[in-house]
């Protein structure tokens, strides 16, 4: 009787700890898709301020 009350223990242990697992999991995959996010902005950013400068110093010649 003891030992399947520690097993039961366990295995609700267990339960709760992969769920803690599969939550911390899914907030690292948002958090991965915001910075994959923000690196896109920030190279369409510069890619837009090199195609100005390359415009501004064509036309200055």
């Amino acid at each position: 009787m003891n030992d399947s009350k520690i097993d039961h223990k366990f295995e609700m242990l267990d339960r709760t700890v992969e769920s803690k697992f599969e939550r911390l999991n899914s907030k690292v995959e948002r958090l991965e898709n915001t910075i994959n996010q923000f690196n896109l902005i920030v190279i369409i950013i510069l890619f837009t301020i090199v195609v100005s400068l390359q415009l501004v110093l064509a036309s200055a010649k």
